[in-house]
Formats: C-alpha cells, sequence, structure tokens
C-alpha cells in the first residue's frame, strides 16, 4: 500500500499592499514601499526605501511582508536578530582570518523588522527589511530546464560556491542552528556595490536550534509526525524520519544540492517519485549505501567529479551529534579541486548580474587526471547509513576522474548490518524502515 501523502500547511498569502505605504520597524525607523518584485508560497517581496530618501535609482533595499501567523517570518526575524548583526558577522571573520582569508561570508546582513496593520483591511504583518540581491541561481546557471551538464567552468563554480556555502554553515552552525534548506533558489547574488559578485544564502524559515541553551545537543528522536520537512528533493534522512536536524543534516542537503547542480537531476526527481516523501527517502537510502551507485545513476558512463563522491562519503559518515570538519571539506576537498585541476587565479566575480542573467568566467579544460588526496574522515567514523565494500579513505592516493562504473552495483546490507553502529543516537532509520528490498 502507498505511503499516505503529507498534506501541505498552507499559509495565507499577504493583500497587495498600496504604492508608497509606510512601514515602521521596531525602533523607530520608517520604510516606504515601493512595487511588488516577487511572491511565494509564504509572503511577498516589495521595493523598498528609507522614508526621507530622496532617491529613486538607487533601490538597495526590499521588504519581505507575511501576515502576522505565518511562522515562517517570525523565525527568519528572530534568527537575523539574533546571529546576523553586521558586527556579529565582522568579528566572526575577523577571529578565522588567522586561519583562512575571509573576504565576506554568505550571510546577509539584518537590517530592520517590526509588524505593520494595514489601514484598509486592519489586517497585521510582519515584516523584515533586507538588502536587494540578484535573481536566484535556480533561475539563471541551475535552472534545470536549461542545464548544461557537467563540464570545466560549471564544476568548477560549483566547488567555489561549495566553499562559500561551507563558511556560512559554519556560522550558523556555531551559533547553534541549522538551516535546513540549502536549495539555489535561496543562494542569490549581491548587486550592491559592497557585495557585488558575491553570493548570500537567504531564507532563515526552517532554521532550528540543534543545541540547547546549555550547549548539549538535542537528542535522536524519531518522530513520525514532523517526518519530510523541508525541500523534498533535498530533505536529510534525519528530516525524513522526523528527527530534529542535525550539522550533518546541513551537509547532507547541501550534497544532493552539489549533485544536483553538475547534472541537473536527481535520480529521485521523476514522476515515480512525485508527491511521495517516502519513496525519495528509500531512494536516498539505497544511494547513501552505495555511493558509486549513485555516481553512477547521476553520470551514467561519463566521468563524474570525484569531490562530490568524496564529500558524500564524508557527511555519510558523521555521527548525529559530531560537529563537521569544515576546513577539511573546503581544502581537502573542494580547494584541492580548484589547485590542482583549474589552476586559476580565483576572484569571486562569476556571479555577474547582467539583465537578469549570470555570466560565466571562462576557466581552463581540466586534465583527465586530478590529483587530490583522499578526504580523511574525522576521528568518529560510525556511519548513519552502513555501506558494505566501500573503499577505505586513503589520502596517499592519488585520484583519478573515474568513470561512473561500480562491481558494486548489487551491494546490499549484510544480514547483521543494523544502519546505526549500535548507537541509538547515530541511526537515521527507524527500527520499522530497516529494510527496503526490491
Amino acid at each position: 500500500m502507498p505511503a499516505k501523502k503529507k498534506p501541505k500547511i498552507l499559509h495565507k498569502l499577504p493583500e497587495k499592499f498600496p504604492a508608497n505605504e509606510i512601514l515602521t520597524d521596531l525602533v523607530g525607523n520608517k520604510w516606504k514601499l515601493g512595487v511588488q518584485i516577487g511572491i511565494g508560497g509564504f509572503g511577498a517581496i516589495y521595493l523598498a526605501i528609507p522614508h526621507l530618501s530622496q532617491s529613486k535609482t538607487n533601490l538597495e533595499y526590499v521588504a519581505k511582508i507575511e501576515p502576522f501567523n505565518n511562522g515562517p517570518l517570525f523565525t527568519e526575524m528572530h534568527f537575523y536578530q539574533r546571529c546576523c548583526k553586521r558586527e556579529q558577522i565582522e568579528e566572526w571573520i575577523h577571529n578565522h582570518n588567522s586561519v583562512r582569508k575571509i573576504l565576506s561570508l554568505a550571510i546577509p546582513y539584518y537590517i530592520a523588522c517590526g509588524s505593520h496593520t494595514l489601514a484598509s483591511s486592519q489586517n497585521k504583518y510582519r515584516f523584515l527589511i533586507m538588502e536587494r540581491f540578484g535573481p536566484d541561481l535556480e533561475k539563471t546557471i541551475f535552472n534545470p530546464n536549461v542545464h548544461n551538464k557537467c563540464n570545466a567552468n560549471l564544476r568548477s563554480m560549483i566547488c567555489h560556491i561549495a566553499i562559500r556555502l561551507l563558511y556560512a554553515l559554519q556560522y550558523i552552525h556555531e551559533k547553534g542552528y541549522v538551516h535546513s534548506d540549502i536549495k539555489a533558489s535561496n543562494i542569490v547574488p549581491g548587486i550592491s556595490k559592497s557585495h557585488l559578485h558575491q553570493i548570500f544564502l537567504l531564507d532563515y524559515g526552517l532554521v532550528s536550534k540543534y543545541k540547547f541553551e546549555g550547549e548539549k545537543h538535542k537528542t535522536f528522536k524519531i518522530d513520525n509526525k514532523k517526518g519530510h520537512d523541508g525541500t523534498v528533493e533535498f530533505t536529510s534522512i534525519d528530516a525524513h524520519n522526523g528527527t530534529e536536524p542535525s550539522r550533518r543534516s546541513d551537509l547532507e542537503v547541501l550534497g544532493y544540492n552539489l549533485l544536483r547542480w553538475s547534472v541537473g537531476k536527481l535520480p529521485w526527481e521523476t514522476n515515480t517519485f512525485t508527491n511521495n516523501p517516502e519513496l525519495v527517502m528509500k531512494e536516498k537510502i539505497k544511494y547513501l549505501k552505495n555511493i558509486p551507485l549513485l555516481m553512477k545513476a547521476c553520470f551514467k558512463n561519463n566521468p563524474f567529479p570525484v569531490e562530490i563522491q568524496k564529500y558524500f562519503q564524508y557527511f555519510n559518515r558523521l555521527k548525529y551529534e559530531e560537529m563537521p570538519d569544515y576546513e577539511l571539506l573546503r581544502e581537502d576537498i573542494f580547494n584541492a579541486t580548484l589547485k590542482q585541476t583549474f589552476k586559476i587565479n580565483y576572484k569571486d566575480d562569476f556571479f555577474r548580474p547582467s539583465n537578469s542573467s549570470i555570466q560565466v568566467e571562462n576557466f581552463k579544460k581540466p586534465p583527465t587526471v586530478v590529483k587530490i588526496p583522499y578526504a580523511k574522515p574525522g576521528k568518529s567514523t560510525v556511519p548513519h547509513v552502513i555501506v558494505k565494500n566501500e573503499p577505505k579513505l586513503n589520502h596517499k592516493r592519488p585520484l583519478i576522474l573515474s568513470k561512473s562504473s561500480s562491481n558494486s552495483e548489487t551491494d546490499e546490507l549484510s544480514e547483521d548490518s543494523n544502519f546505526g553502529g549500535g548507537a541509538p543516537s547515530t541511526s537515521r532509520i527507524p527500527p520499522n524502515k530497516k529494510r527496503h528490498k526490491k
């Protein structure tokens, strides 16, 4: 019997605001609305300027507006207030520059927020003032309808984006939160003079705390009532199971995105799995048991970027409460690919808004052989999905840009495998879902 579809939570959209409506933020500053430039599943986006500004062309801000009783913007506003003040982000960059030079962080600054009652209807709304950004990457370089399969330019760009997002996730995680909804439609280029040619991770409506105030990590607990939260194509196995998301959940969500950006479509993005998150979860479990099979399903018999496979191998070994080694992921996987494959002088300038498109630099074509060491897993290597006959990670062995062929396509779990290494706080597979035989 097919699994029941989880009913969608419907959020009321805001009514249209009149031109030049004045909003007053929490500290008393006033903002004048311009035209509506976007609408989503939860709210609407309007151009906005400070009330006393006389500029009609320098439109640097937008207002994100949702009905007062909608949850996502309430969550997002509090995250911005607690974690995104300019001085907080700049202090973090300063403190981490001793290890690696960081020019910017892909986290937008908090500007203002508040509530507003529309006079014509007396309906109450929340609003968040944000910097104005360019069109999101789902509409531009990662649009699956016009996707150009993995090539040198795209591969280089994905590595750079991964590095930027791993810095952003490290910042979010150190603040005690997880993002939970990483995807191309939530990644945008900056267009202001100070943020030109940089990318930013947006939409914090699904952020949640993974640890309590006393620094204690939340415990692993499956709750089927909360299952399948997030964007189903990228949802982590933990989120599919209704478990509170952890840092490894964000890494997994990012991994599915990196893979999709490389090939344009994930194996579970077909009509077979449409509107059935249970089947999507089973497919993900199947492929996490056999990552070479995942590479073959995505790239067929074509060469594939080995850094993607290494990244999947890494997060697949993380325990539920384990802190990722962000520097290892950035340097030993993605930056190593850039240094040893593309050999370019990188400037973060391929995110150039040009009308509604984004231009890409012409990078050198990568050689066939990529001498990149395997990433070393962390000390704690208990996986949340156990893999049989997976090759050992040997950082001394050079890698070849592999063809997607494997002799382990039919690898199955051994009869005594338990998906969690015997530790209930690390297993992502509930007891009643341990077996998914064809």
